[in-house]
């Protein structure tokens, strides 16, 4: 009887894990240097590549999620803003519910483009700091004039013309000619588990150190640098 009981309970929590999974969108996010994954939450990330890469601090924002197939939106995230922290696991992953989406969980709604921002839009910017995410203690605020933090880069390359080949790059600004949000579309084959790959490798061989290792404030440099980061984004295959 025990034994009977034992397999009744365990097919009985298969079956909740298989419908919990089945009613959600689960996005990945992955970040990496060339073919290594960066987890800050064991401390700094070594490259050991020629020019002594090491990462620090990566944070950047993630808002105005949607799905869509082909053009048009089956999906579109409402209050979305999301803070990916490469030091807390946690952030890393990001749920949709199904039955948030046009067809619900029937499967009617497949999807084969994601589409986000990264950054913070100018209307919150506006609106003032916030909660959640959002909260100015989380480090990624300047302040009502300077708005969001949209990325935040920190560590050590020989790309730097810096005394220690340090780099700080704090990525923002909403006003223009400064508006450094930026807008990524790409495409997907999966449907259930989708993996959002970032490339910082990619990012910082495209970034002139030599010129600008410490960006902090809202400016034109900012918004180029901004666009190389939306640059390094792409969707891998699990």
């Amino acid at each position: 009887m025990r034994n009977l009981f034992a397999i009744v309970f365990a097919v009985c929590m298969a079956h909740a894990k298989a419908t919990a999974n089945d009613s959600e969108i689960v996005l990945n996010i992955r970040c990496v240097y060339g073919e290594h994954q960066i987890d800050l939450s064991r401390g700094p990330f070594q490259a050991n590549d020629e020019l002594q890469t090491q990462i620090d601090v990566l944070r950047f924002y993630l808002s105005d999620i949607q799905l869509l197939q082909n053009d048009s939106i089956v999906y579109r995230e409402p209050n979305s803003f999301h803070l990916v922290d490469a030091s807390l696991t946690g952030s890393m992953r990001i749920l949709v519910d199904k039955f948030n989406m046009n067809g619900g969980k029937s499967g009617k709604a497949p999807f084969n483009k994601i589409r986000f921002s990264v950054g913070i839009d100018s209307a919150t910017n506006v609106g003032g700091a916030m909660a959640g995410d959002l909260d100015p203690t989380r480090g990624m605020y300047w302040t009502w004039q300077s708005g969001y933090i949209n990325v935040k880069l920190e560590g050590k390359s020989k790309k730097s013309s810096a005394a220690a080949h340090d780099f700080q790059l704090h990525l923002g600004g909403y006003a223009e000619p400064n508006n450094s949000l930026q807008i990524v579309m790409i495409r997907t084959k999966e449907v259930n588990n989708v993996t959002i790959e970032l490339d910082v490798k990619k990012f910082i061989d495209a970034v002139n150190m030599g010129e600008n290792h410490h960006v902090m404030s809202p400016s034109l440099f900012a918004v180029l640098l901004s666009k190389f980061f939306a640059d390094a984004f792409s969707v891998k295959s699990q």
